[in-house]
């Protein structure tokens, strides 16, 4: 019934209203929500076009509130009232990702004007569960009394789904109670037209949350979907994060400091400080580009340094772009390029373990990457193993591309693509567990010749192809990339999608543990796991 909704400017802009005024439920009254809302006239208490016991999630809203909330729909509502849920237990709390969603009574008019849509409606936090199946505190309940219950828990961001069963039982016993109470029946007796109403059941971080529904009929709990709410607003400044970008002065380093001021790496309301570092020879560029940058005058952007030693580089940062490396030049054998970066590394290795922020997160990007982020984790022992990796996000991406230019869809459509093994032309792209609008990606092309061979080859060699064509490296791309590797990595992969990392192997698939390997990942919490069953 619930699925992840594109809501438009007003919603966001009234979900904001309520949580940055954080009123209480019990004190809107409903010429108050009206007046909220821009609503006019009478909603009817008892809507015919929305009847107890045959939910229908197409009838139209009353049209003052569908204008006023971008929607149509009654199911609409309920989607809406499902993120505003969990927007709410974010917002409300003491915005710590660890913590449980705090203050469950604070509730917006969003929930209010479901209740009037409902005709009824009993909302109480810290619900004390008394059926067969479950008895205790449930952490949310809403009756809307003419067609569903919803049932909220709120749990630890990482153990959202080992709850799932408590949910269950707790959904199951709200609907006895709700018999008992609301419809007056006898403990065990049919629901009658009730049974034909289903129970929605969210597990919520406050940023993801997963719903399941109940069927009375057949007595199975099922999970339906599930999303991630991008924080858009923040009820206080937030502290800024500092984020060193090594080889700053060059290529890259150009493409990707805008990005990281723009707020493409950590969000659009992450206030950064900028570590720029760079060799003596390049610090006249270096001081160009930190030029540039002020002169853009980006909001988020609290300040840039320049540096040439590592050490004072490193300083309490809390993300680490190593994009800068020794180049291979002509004549040079490929040991010669790796003795230089050795030296490099080992020094920037010792400077993040002892001067970095704790829980630093580091992705290596200069070539060859992950061998570089290897010698990286080798000699910073003091840095948690999972908290190096390098970047095949770039390799991720080319795939990406490459499916949607060849099927005519948008790139946000092609899911699932893998990138194994190394940043070389030794890497394999598989699209053997990817969709394109939810349809096997081996379908949708049709011809697993190209898919086989030149797909292959394209995203395997298309670095050496963009530098033939303009004569220099990807830079743009590989800028762009690394955005959006730290920000899945740090604000969470969407719910149901993996992407590509270069992390340490823990032996997965048969890799030697402590090798630095592409993997498919799924992020939450600031942290990523390798997705099993993938080969």
């Amino acid at each position: 019934m619930m699925h992840l909704l594109c809501v438009c400017v007003q919603g966001l802009d009234l979900v904001g209203k309520v949580l940055s005024s954080a009123v209480a439920f019990s004190s809107y009254s409903e010429d108050s929500l009206r007046t909220l809302l821009n609503t006019s006239g009478a909603v009817d208490m008892y809507d015919a076009a929305f009847p107890y016991a045959a939910y229908n999630q197409d009838a139209l809203l009353h049209p003052g509130l569908a204008s006023a909330l971008g929607i149509s729909k009654h199911g609409e509502l309920m989607d809406l009232v499902g993120k505003e849920l969990a927007l709410r237990a974010w917002y409300t709390g003491d915005l710590q990702r660890h913590k449980e969603p705090g203050r469950r009574e604070l509730i917006s008019p969003l929930l209010f004007a479901a209740a009037l849509l409902a005709g009824d409606i009993q909302v109480v936090a810290e619900y004390s569960a008394t059926g067969t199946v479950a008895k205790g505190s449930i952490d949310y309940v809403l009756m809307f009394y003419w067609f569903s219950i919803v049932v909220m828990e709120g749990k630890l961001h990482e153990q959202l789904l080992e709850h799932s069963g408590q949910l269950a039982a707790g959904m199951r016993s709200v609907r006895e109670q709700f018999n008992r109470t609301m419809l007056r029946k006898r403990k065990h007796e049919p629901e009658g037209e009730f049974s034909q109403v289903p129970s929605i059941g969210i597990l919520s971080s406050g940023t993801q949350y997963i719903f399941f529904r109940y069927d009375p009929a057949a007595k199975l709990v099922t999970r339906t979907s599930c999303m991630t709410v991008p924080l858009l607003m923040r009820l206080r400044p937030r502290k800024p994060l500092k984020v060193l970008i090594t080889g700053a002065a060059g290529q890259i380093g150009y493409a990707l400091c805008p990005m990281v001021a723009a707020g493409r790496m950590l969000g659009p309301d992450q206030p950064v400080i900028l570590h720029l570092l760079d060799i003596e020879p390049s610090q006249n560029a270096l001081n160009g580009v930190r030029m540039e940058l002020i002169d853009a005058a980006y909001p988020l952007l609290q300040a840039v340094n320049t540096f040439t030693s590592v050490e004072a580089a490193a300083k309490g940062v809390h993300v680490a772009v190593m994009v800068g490396g020794y180049p291979r030049k002509a004549g040079e054998e490929r040991k010669d390029v790796m003795a230089k970066n050795v030296s490099i590394y080992k020094s920037q290795a010792s400077a993040l373990a002892q001067h970095a922020a704790k829980g630093v997160k580091i992705v290596v990007v200069a070539n060859p990457a992950n061998t570089n982020a290897l010698i990286l984790r080798e000699n910073a022992p003091g840095i948690p193993a999972e908290n190096i990796t390098c970047l095949t996000r770039l390799d991720h991406n080319r795939a990406v591309g490459q499916v949607s230019e060849r099927t005519g869809t948008h790139n946000t459509e092609v899911r699932n693509v893998i990138i194994w093994g190394n940043h070389s032309s030794t890497q394999y792209p598989d699209v053997n567990h990817g969709t394109v609008k939810g349809q096997p990606i081996r379908q949708a092309v049709a011809d697993d010749a190209w898919l086989n061979s030149e797909f292959i080859t394209t995203v395997q060699q298309r670095g050496a192809a963009i530098i033939k064509a303009r004569g220099l490296s990807s830079a743009l791309s590989a800028a762009s990339s690394v955005c959006d590797h730290v920000r899945d990595w740090v604000l969470g992969t969407p719910c149901g999608r993996w992407v590509s990392m270069g992390v340490v192997s823990d032996g997965s698939y048969g890799v030697a543990p402590g090798l630095v390997f592409s993997y498919p990942v799924k992020c939450s919490g600031g942290k990523w796991s390798i997705v099993q069953g993938s080969h």
